[in-house]
Formats: structure tokens, sequence, C-alpha cells
């Protein structure tokens, strides 16, 4: 099986870290998965020797649709770009953690990753909870998010503009 984590367009250290950890990585391993993809932005990680599965790093990435559909898990900073592509990929089901930075100022992550998980659809945690996130990933049914409704907005819209005049 193989794992995905972003940080998006920003940095975000202490997810690349703790995923990196050696008690992490080991946990990964348990579960079944051999390969790890990390997109990390500009911070540049250290791998620890004798990973117990393969490791890639990149940067940046024009687009990150490819790495998420061949994820079997995503793991996420919860930027709202990233949580919805990584739950509307297609591929088949995938589990997914929200990762919420903390760091950010009047930060929005916390309120939406905390209802998309109330609505069973992901699990969000911190940094420092990440391999709690992890065993209650795999234990968990998550339910679909549901696809989107791209001829919904210009109806809206229509309405909006029509019903007003």
């Amino acid at each position: 099986m193989h794992a995905f984590v972003t940080v998006g367009t920003t940095t975000f250290p202490a997810l690349v870290d703790s995923i990196l950890s050696p008690p992490t990585l080991a946990q990964l391993a348990k579960l079944g998965y051999t390969s790890l993809t990390i997109q990390a932005g500009a911070y540049e990680p250290t791998i620890p020797p004798n990973a117990p599965l393969s490791v890639r790093v990149f940067a940046y990435a024009p687009s990150l649709t490819d790495e998420v559909a061949r994820a079997h898990l995503v793991v996420t900073h919860a930027g709202a770009g990233c949580l919805l592509e990584a739950l509307r990929a297609p591929g088949g089901e995938r589990k997914v953690i929200a990762v919420v930075n903390g760091a950010l100022m009047d930060n929005h992550q916390r309120e939406l990753a905390l209802e998309l998980h109330l609505r069973g659809h992901l699990v969000s945690c911190e940094p420092e909870s990440l391999d709690q996130a992890l065993a209650a990933v795999h234990h968990v049914a998550l339910i679909p998010f549901p696809l989107q409704a791209k001829d919904r907005f210009p109806s809206v819209l229509a309405q909006v503009i029509f019903d007003a005049a």
C-alpha cells in the first residue's frame, strides 16, 4: 500500500517531521504500507536511515492529482484545497487524515478539519497526535465525500440573477 503526505503550497515542518519519525514510519509499515511519498514544500527533511518503507520527498508539483489517486492513505495539511482534492479524488476509497497547522494566523483549518471529521469523512489531528490518528483512521468506516455537483452553481447563480430582477 502507498501513503501520500502533502503540505500544499505552505511549509509545515511539524507535519513532515511527525510522519518521518521512526515510530510513525514503523507504524505505517505495521499497517501494511510499503511506500511513502511526501510533498514537503520548501522544507528539506532528513529521511531516517533504515526506514522500514520506501520514502520519496519532493518540493512542489503542478498537480497532486496523480499522487492522491494512487494513494491508499492521504495525510494532508488541513487547507481547503488539499482537503477537497483528497476527498474528491477518483480511484476508489482512501483514508484521509487532516493535520491542522496551529501556527497559522486566523486558523480556519481547525474548524474545517473538525467539521469534516464530525461528518465522518476523515480523521483530523494535530501533528503531535498523528500516530493516534493513523491508528484511528484504520478502524473507522469513513463516509464518502459527496461528488461535486458541477451544474449546481450556474443554476443557483441564474436563479439569484433572474429572480432578483
